[in-house]
């Protein structure tokens, strides 16, 4: 009974000691795994937008190059997964040297002080303590083996955490909920600006105007005037640096803007398809969808035609990003889209600046359809897209320079 108490210190050094580890390698391993996670991130991003980018890749002859940058990228992957695993499999094999040495240690103190006979030890108690230590070195070591392991769970979980406390999807919890939409805005006093690392940068000053519902709103000005940014506050994508923008009467930030856009459609100049089936593609987004109500909204968008050509019509798997279709039919896809989704306020954001004459005519006349009735904001350079306004927004260095009908401007050309 005597026995034990006196090896009790040196069971207890292990306390500290597995202190002092963890705490000195959790913050290593999160700073190496934090590069690795960065690394592999920028390559994702890389690769999606090389893939993207295949056409003007191959345009302009620039393939070595682009697999060159690849592979650099390839090589600081595999250089941030090599430091971390270095790291890990170092602190390990050190770690098992190290209480292998403790136990030599424990072996040679138990040995002398037996041999002196200051502790009266028989052989069998030596084997138990002996067993008590490989027991506990056998727990440390399967916890040092798990270290890397929650390092990289952690992580993880901080990089979800990032896009889970991003603040569009905090500022909506709680708000007012949006039943139905008329589609009049009024934007009192508004301006906008992005924080970069350099300062504010404004993007958009003191605009002023009203748009009543129903209304085909232009939007026009040189590249950075403001065009997108308008868009994105129109979406609720970003919020006002100052000033407020009315929704049928009611200030946007008083509302929970994932419930408007559930009477908001956008269409876009790159149209956004998955992996799956022309059907799947275009009822995304709209639940309870009736095969009657698919089949108004496909022949609305023209799309009925080449629809009927594709192997297994509706049901044809359309591959990554919808390679199979052409730009035409692709538009003629994301008007399908639109109209299901019926919405209130339409977003029409170079719908047609990447197609051709004859596409963009068949395109034009589903357009017309999806923009009946509905409040639409229209960037374009197009006239033939522009022709179909009530009124044209010049923007020019995040200002609104004129707004006029587009009679009146068409007099004036």
């Amino acid at each position: 009974a005597w026995r034990m108490p006196v090896f009790l210190p040196v069971f207890a050094l292990f306390v500290p000691l597995i202190w002092l580890v963890r705490r000195f390698v959790s913050g290593r391993l999160q700073s190496y795994n934090e590069n690795l996670r960065r690394e592999i991130e920028g390559m994702n991003s890389q690769l999606g937008g090389m893939i993207n980018m295949i056409p003007i890749t191959r345009a302009h002859a620039v393939e070595d190059e682009e697999v060159a940058r690849l592979e650099n990228r390839f090589s600081n992957v595999r250089s941030a997964a090599r430091s971390f695993d270095f790291f890990a499999g170092t602190f390990g094999a050190t770690m098992w040297v190290a209480l292998m040495l403790f136990n030599l240690g424990g072996f040679a103190a138990a040995a002398f002080l037996s041999y002196r006979g200051l502790v009266a030890l028989t052989p069998g108690d030596i084997v138990l303590l002996a067993g008590y230590f490989n027991t506990i070195m056998a727990a440390v070591l399967q916890l040092n083996a798990m270290l890397p392991i929650v390092t990289r769970g952690f992580d993880g979980l901080r990089s979800i955490g990032e896009v889970l406390e991003s603040p569009d999807i905090e500022d909506n919890r709680g708000k007012k909920s949006v039943e139905q939409v008329r589609g009049e805005f009024t934007f009192e006093n508004v301006s906008f600006s992005y924080e970069k690392t350099d300062g504010v940068t404004p993007a958009l000053r003191g605009l002023n105007f009203q748009v009543t519902a129903g209304e085909t709103i232009g939007i026009v000005g040189p590249s950075g005037s403001g065009k997108s940014t308008l868009i994105s506050l129109i979406t609720g994508f970003h919020r006002p640096t100052s000033g407020r923008i009315l929704l049928d009467g009611v200030d946007m930030n008083a509302i929970d803007l994932r419930t408007f856009r559930h009477r908001l459609a956008v269409v876009s100049q790159q149209t956004i398809l998955f992996n799956g089936t022309l059907r799947e593609n275009i009822v995304y987004g709209t639940r309870d969808v009736t095969e009657a109500e698919l089949q108004a909204a496909i022949n609305d968008a023209n799309a009925m035609e080449f629809i009927r050509e594709l192997p297994r019509g509706l049901d044809t798997e359309l591959g990554a990003a919808g390679v199979q279709l052409s730009g035409g039919q692709r538009q003629r896809i994301a008007i399908a889209r639109a109209l299901l989704r019926d919405p209130r306020v339409l977003i029409l954001d170079e719908a047609t600046s990447a197609l051709d004459t004859g596409s963009e005519a068949v395109v034009q006349q589903a357009l017309e359809r999806l923009m009946s009735g509905r409040t639409t904001f229209i960037i374009a350079h197009r006239h033939a897209v522009l022709r179909r306004a009530n009124r044209i927004l010049t923007l020019d260095k995040g200002a609104l320079v004129e707004q006029a009908s587009n009679e009146l401007i068409a007099a004036a050309n």
